[in-house]
């Protein structure tokens, strides 16, 4: 009876793939692209099989061929350099994507947004050297994230994956790990960090791993705000890593007191005393720091997760740009022109559907903040005007 049963399972597949086939034949009949993966239908699960197919992009025209519900799509030992932001469209029920063993150098924002159900993501040895740090936004049901050895300075936003149970960032060129890595995991899971530049990390980053988590760090100085964070971290049930000796109590050894490193750089959040623009500048100077100059746009970002993860993001904050010198001509305080547009500068509704971008004031306006009203995104405001200052240490 058993080895009817088996052999009734195996015929069923094996027509089921016989089928899957014929139909993804019939199609490519009509198609002036043809789609060179295998769609196979194993394990009760329909996938494309582009594994050791010699391609160098990613093979979107597979994605048209029929209405199919595919939960998987194998592009593992290929040439792929790029991944674009629709890339995966019309893939809605995926819930495996395995890029491994690629060439992969960048990938677009976006690339995953419309991958909800996506529940593993392999990133595995690639050469990707920085993510945009909203990647992996959207994708809320993902359980295991592989990122390791590639050539990444940073680890994007993934803090609002609450459902993982492996990710790894081992093995890259990371020389800053984030302050809030994961807000509120729901699961134990395997956490791998080691093999990258980063001397230090903050306590917060890795506190919210449930007990019987596994962490894997190399022997780098764990930074406790105060004597209560040191005791919680000590108190957890992990496998991994002894935290013991690694805890110290204080700032980031990068860092003075109160001062907070983001992505490589010292800064100093304000938020009680505020002052017109010049009466701000100086307070940096007199904490021996300038007025803060962003430039980057991972920064930016980095930056703006930091303030909304210590709850600062509720103020306006001067920075060291300004247009007072010649209208128009937007410059940081050491004269390097100010980016205009995107990412940086905030957006201001002209009716349902349009809009015009910032800095907008004229004459009259002629400081660079952060407005808080507008996700905290650059505006220009009267020099006189009144609000909190982040600076910098150069």
């Amino acid at each position: 009876m058993l080895l009817s049963i088996m052999l009734i399972s195996s015929i069923l597949t094996s027509q089921c793939s016989a089928l899957a086939q014929n139909l993804i034949d019939n199609k490519q009949g009509a198609s002036s692209e043809p789609c060179p993966c295998e769609l196979k239908y194993m394990d009760q699960v329909l996938l494309w099989d582009c594994d050791k197919h010699n391609l160098h992009e990613v093979p979107r025209q597979c994605w048209t061929y029929g209405n199919y519900s595919i939960t998987q799509v194998i592009l593992s030992n290929n040439f792929i350099t790029a991944i674009h932001a629709d890339d995966f469209d019309g893939l809605d029920s995926l819930k495996q994507l395995m890029l491994n063993n690629n060439n992969i150098t960048t990938v677009a924002a976006g690339a995953f947004k419309a991958l909800a159900d996506l529940d593993t993501l392999d990133l595995y040895q690639n050469n990707i050297v920085q993510l945009p740090d909203n990647v992996f936004e959207g994708l809320v049901n993902l359980e295991s994230l592989w990122v390791s050895h590639n050539l990444l300075t940073n680890i994007p936003d993934i803090s609002f994956i609450t459902k993982a149970k492996a990710i790894s960032f081992s093995n890259n060129n990371i020389e800053t790990f984030p302050r809030n890595l994961l807000d509120n995991p729901t699961f134990p899971l395997t956490f791998s960090l080691q093999n990258n530049l980063a001397t230090e990390i903050s306590a917060s980053a890795i506190i919210a791993l449930p007990d019987y988590s596994t962490l894997y760090l190399d022997a780098i100085t764990i930074w406790a705000a105060d004597a209560e964070q040191a005791d919680a971290l000590r108190a957890k049930l992990w496998f991994g890593v002894d935290v013991d000796d690694l805890i110290q109590i204080g700032s980031s050894a990068g860092c003075p007191s109160h001062f907070h490193e983001v992505q490589g750089v010292c800064v100093f959040v304000e938020p009680l005393f505020s002052s017109d623009w010049g009466t701000m500048k100086y307070f940096c100077h007199e904490i021996g720091a300038d007025i803060l100059k962003i430039e980057d746009a991972n920064f930016f970002h980095q930056l703006l997760r930091f303030l909304r993860s210590e709850g600062l993001d509720n103020h306006d904050y001067w920075l060291g740009g300004s247009d007072a010198a010649e209208e128009g001509s937007w410059k940081w305080l050491d004269g390097a022109a100010i980016e205009q547009g995107s990412p940086f500068w905030a957006t201001y509704p002209q009716g349902p559907d349009s809009f015009r971008i910032e800095p907008l004031g004229g004459e009259n306006e002629n400081c660079l903040h952060l407005d808080a009203s507008r996700f905290l995104y650059f505006d220009d405001d009267a020099c006189t005007a009144t609000k909190n200052v982040i600076c910098q240490l150069q």
